[in-house]
């Protein structure tokens, strides 16, 4: 596909936003009624608080009010967290926040704006990249926004993962489509969104040596090598920027430290010990990870290099990540993924299938909003943007 073949006709963004925000609206719905019951869910009185405060999202807000200010932050601090951990939360969305506080003056709306303005532009983009994989994109995008429903959870919150992935894909189809210079400056834009994407940049490395390989190579491609550089110059500015608001030009990885968040030996999730795993629950892991390889092994068989590569590089460093949440830090490769199994949204098996597992997507997009809260017992610090 390429960008300029993105259908801006009225009826095609109409369906399009149907698909974004209908299903968004059924889960913000019952906490803006402040509803004390939803069948068997008991519900709380805090109403669309339950939406704002829900990890990380008051974290950016705070960034997005202070600019990482350390003596802003200890000012309005709200929580016991110290102030240079707010450096493990990047600043593109808090920057992107603090652009629609001049129009939305309630900083979380501005911030739910965002986000729902990325969701809006995340499925414009998926549609244009899967149309041509299945007979049924509009089924495939309801599909990609609705789940993983841990990622679905992102879509009705303050959180960076919509922004993450638009760019991601973005940065991955201008690649595809030698717009390479483009797609370096996009890519280092997904990695001012969250750090970890930066583990994506050796597939594009390796997608350009497989197409020199297989091609006649030309001297002047050597600079597309080049351009790969500008993702890890954007790390050195982020980690500079870092060390002039707060003198140390290391205290990303630091505060990473201090967050028990590094990683570790493959396949660590599967430590009760860890501090972010805590349980032995965590069989879903395993389905995840079948899945993620599979499809990475169906896209070289279908000679998809680059996303192939991004799949099973990315994989393979999800492995080493002793977390829980692992399907919320795949987000990036999520689109990936669905290209490898674009074809099941033609079955009709797959399709009455998804419809009968949507109450379960339903249920556990609010029970995990509902319990994944952060402690802010006073909002006046965060309410507006000036």
């Amino acid at each position: 596909m390429t960008i300029k073949s993105i259908n801006l006709n009225l009826r095609h963004l109409l369906i399009i936003f149907l698909i974004t925000f209908l299903p968004i609206v059924f889960v913000l719905l019952p906490f803006y009624l402040k509803l004390d019951q939803l069948l068997f869910l008991k519900l709380n009185n805090k109403g669309l608080i339950n939406i704002y405060q829900n990890w990380d999202g008051p974290n950016y807000l705070i960034v997005a009010k202070t600019n990482y200010d350390l003596e802003k932050i200890r000012y309005m601090l709200i929580t016991n967290t110290p102030e240079a951990y707010f450096t493990a939360h990047l600043p593109l969305y808090p920057f992107l926040i603090k652009i629609a506080g001049v129009v939305i003056p309630i900083l979380p709306i501005a911030g739910l704006f965002v986000n729902f303005v990325f969701s809006f532009l995340l499925n414009l983009l998926f549609f244009e990249f899967i149309k041509s994989k299945t007979n049924h994109p509009y089924f495939a995008v309801f599909v990609f926004t609705l789940f993983p429903a841990r990622i679905f959870v992102t879509r009705n919150i303050i959180a960076p993962e919509p922004i993450l992935m638009f760019l991601t894909l973005l940065s991955f189809i201008l690649s595809e489509n030698k717009r390479l210079f483009k797609s370096a400056i996009v890519f280092s834009l997904s990695v001012l969104t969250k750090l970890q994407n930066i583990v994506l940049l050796p597939a594009f490395f390796l997608y350009y040596v497989t197409n020199d390989l297989t091609h006649r190579f030309k001297k002047q491609n050597i600079i597309k090598y080049s351009f790969l550089f500008i993702p890890s110059a954007t790390v050195v500015l982020l980690f500079y920027f870092y060390y002039l608001k707060t003198g140390d030009f290391f205290i990303y990885f630091r505060v990473q430290r201090l967050n028990n968040l590094q990683m570790s030996l493959p396949f660590s999730q599967f430590d009760k010990t860890a501090v972010w795993v805590g349980n032995i629950w965590l069989e879903e892991i395993i389905f995840y990870y079948l899945i993620f390889f599979l499809a990475g092994i169906i896209l070289i068989k279908q000679k998809n290099y680059l996303y192939a590569s991004a799949i099973l590089i990315y994989t393979t460093f999800l492995t080493t990540l002793p977390h829980n949440d692992i399907i919320r830090f795949s987000a990036s490769i999520i689109p990936f993924v669905y290209l490898a199994f674009a074809k099941l949204f033609d079955k009709k098996e797959f399709r009455l299938a998804f419809i009968l597992t949507l109450p379960a997507i339903y249920f556990f997009t609010v029970n995990f909003i509902l319990n994944n809260q952060a402690g802010i017992a006073d909002w006046s610090f965060l309410w507006f943007s000036k």
